[in-house]
């Protein structure tokens, strides 16, 4: 399940850049009020004067009002974005500019480069959305743009030590770089001297390395269609050596220190999480460049901890009837999580490994809430009708579905020399996650299919959930036995239990005043369980079940 994507769909990474939450900009408060609108007026009564106020005409003082305008919205008018207007904005960059008041700009004196370079860069996309062959007098425009791109960068590259440092400037200044970079990148092609030169892309993975959410999200939808094109098999083939290239720039454990850092990051949006994932998933799947070095530096694990946090924070701050975009967003995460620990590294030297890891991570428990997630959401689409999501009717590509067969493969493997090959320590793990999940998950796959649509789903995942359970030994009874011999609380709905961490019992259990064997934590749990315990509360009807089960409890 995906929403639709086109190859060539860098909206995020070209969207117009037009102003900046932050106090140097001379509207940050006010971008919707009348004072941006005097201005856009006085523009149409005199664009001569209008124009020498944003420019500086005869190197007179810049009106930063006017300038913020000119760059932000009057620069989508063809009949602006004229050459010598964007060789005033490149000798802005290159020689500055100066402005009556230097306390209305604080940052002018380090970064003056910004300003118009925003207008440079909002003129680029703006001409390659709309009218890249329809005026051919803006084609030899930006042409001549092409000469002063490495003077441009050189700015850039002087400006860096104060453009890396974690300061409430810095990220929309690295925006605005990378954007820069960007834009004349996909006037190039995207497989041409932007990827190829080296300089140009260790300026642009520095910035992106330092770049913090939500300026992030929007340069890593760029890096993930770029990157990730070796994985998908509708798009052109990159370079072979792409990801090895990029990584020789940044250096493979800035890499993966950085991503981890990024996994770490606390309460966020889902679109900000989620874009991470994906540039994680397009370095990752490169075996041979990163793919091992990401098992041992364990990002499987950041992700399934980032999962984990995410859906705490879902819990915690949307209502259950709440749009279903929401839920999407979620869905589409644990999606993404697990296709990545799915497909990434799988060599000798880390599967059974990096499986046992995921697991004590909770990669089980998010498989299964990602299955019940996506019935719930298949039905709620087929009722809406809504289009604007595509699914994968065959789940071949579903992040869970492809979790759990990677969990099935070392139990039903028969071969003698197979390199996922089931070991102790993977079962050790393995066993109390599937016990600790059996119920709920019954519970929930048996409700999805009486009262919700989504056929292909539930017949698929009884089937793998059936496979699993039988290959372990685990039944009903055997997990209800399990409980009482660990004597933790017999209800599987009880709060204190912790799905993600089986081995944190519910402590302070007391013993139910008939069979005095089972165990609850409160009232409350014995009630909720009481139909289930009912038909066995009675100490020989427990040994015998015991009996029964001796072989597999």
């Amino acid at each position: 399940m995906r929403p639709s994507e086109s190859r060539d769909n860098f909206s995020a990474a070209l969207n117009p850049i037009k102003h900046f939450d932050c106090e140097c900009h001379p509207f940050a408060q006010d971008w919707d009020t009348d004072a941006p609108k005097t201005i856009r007026k006085a523009h149409d009564e005199d664009p001569a004067a209008y124009m020498r106020k944003a420019l500086g005409g005869e190197n007179g003082p810049v009106d930063l009002r006017y300038l913020c305008i000119l760059t932000s919205d009057l620069v989508e008018d063809p009949d602006v974005r004229t050459k010598p207007v964007l060789e005033r904005f490149v000798d802005m960059i290159c020689n500055g500019y100066n402005v009556p008041d230097r306390d209305l700009h604080p940052q002018l004196k380090s970064c003056a480069w910004e300003r118009p370079m925003t207008g440079i860069v909002n003129s680029l996309q703006t001409f390659l959305r709309h009218g890249a062959k329809k005026r051919p007098e803006e084609r030899a425009s930006f042409a001549a743009m092409q000469s002063h791109y490495k003077r441009v960068l050189d700015i850039i590259r002087n400006d860096l030590p104060k453009l890396l440092p974690d300061t409430k400037h810095a990220n929309h200044l690295r925006l605005t770089a990378v954007k820069y970079i960007v834009a004349f990148g996909m006037a190039w092609g995207l497989d041409d001297e932007l990827l190829r030169d080296d300089e140009v892309m260790e300026l642009f993975l520095t910035l992106w390395m330092h770049m913090k959410h939500p300026y992030r999200t929007d340069v890593n939808h760029f890096v993930s269609m770029v990157y990730g094109r070796t994985i998908d098999p509708s798009l052109e083939d990159p370079p072979a050596d792409l990801h090895k290239h990029a990584v020789e720039i940044i250096g493979l454990r800035t890499l993966t220190e950085r991503f981890r850092e990024w996994l770490r990051e606390g309460e966020r949006e889902h679109e900000h999480l989620l874009s991470d994932l994906k540039v994680v998933e397009a370095f990752a799947m490169n075996r041979e460049a990163v793919g091992c070095a990401f098992c041992d530096a364990r990002i499987h694990q950041s992700i399934a901890n980032a999962v984990n946090r995410q859906g705490y924070f879902n819990r915690h701050n949307y209502a259950d009837d709440e749009r279903s975009e929401i839920r999407v967003q979620y869905c589409l995460i644990s999606e993404t999580a697990l296709g990545t620990i799915a497909r990434m590294g799988l060599c000798v030297k880390h599967s059974v490994l990096r499986l046992q890891e995921t697991l004590e991570g909770g990669g089980l428990t998010q498989a299964l809430g990602a299955v019940i997630l996506e019935i719930r959401l298949r039905t709620e689409w087929e009722a809406k009708e809504d289009a604007f999501f595509s699914l994968d009717p065959t789940l071949d590509d579903a992040g869970y579905f492809l979790y759990l067969k990677d969990l099935l493969h070392p139990i039903e493997c028969k071969e003698p020399h197979c390199y996922r090959a089931k070991t102790d320590a993977f079962m050790a793990t393995f066993r109390p996650h599937l016990e600790t999940m059996w119920i709920p998950f019954k519970t929930g796959i048996l409700h999805a299919t009486y009262n919700l649509h989504a056929p292909d789903v539930t017949r698929r995942m009884i089937n793998i959930w059936g496979r699993l359970c039988t290959f372990m030994g685990t039944t009903e009874d055997s997990v209800r036995l399990k409980h009482i011999r660990e004597g933790t609380c017999l209800n599987y709905l009880c709060k204190v239990t912790n799905l993600m961490r089986p081995d944190s019992v519910a402590k302070g259990t007391k013993l139910c005043s008939k069979c005095k064997i089972a165990r609850y934590c409160s009232v409350e749990c014995q009630r909720e369980d009481w139909k289930k315990h009912k038909e066995e509360c009675n100490p020989m009807s427990i040994v015998e079940k015991a009996s029964a089960q001796s072989g597999t409890v």
